[in-house]
């Protein structure tokens, strides 16, 4: 239902995250809230290696399925809040899911 009911990203949104975060194939994008993937499969189609981080479990599944075919994407059910890494990245994306960050 989530697929059906939620558009995806214009590609008007992917060519400016790409323009103005100067990301070309092999940056290295960390993923905030990627629901299904709907926003991941076109960053992950253009080459960015990404790491893809879901906080509901079920669609954190799904995207897994949704992007298994890309070698270059890694989903992650963990809120980001509860991430901790000690990787770099070049940029951090999030399309439509930073308001359920806890702003602390």
């Amino acid at each position: 239902r989530y697929d059906r009911a939620r558009p995806a990203p214009p590609e008007r949104l992917v060519e400016a995250v790409l323009e103005k975060g100067r990301l070309g194939a092999g940056a290295r994008v960390l993923e905030v809230g990627c629901g299904t993937g709907q926003a991941t499969r076109p960053l992950a189609e253009r080459g960015l290696r990404l790491h893809a981080l879901e906080l509901g479990p079920a669609l954190a599944a799904l995207a897994q399925r949704n992007l298994a075919r890309y070698p270059n994407v890694t989903v992650e059910n963990v809120a980001f809040e509860a991430f901790g890494s000690e990787r770099s990245f070049d940029a951090l994306v999030s399309v439509q899911a930073l308001h359920w960050i806890e702003p602390e």
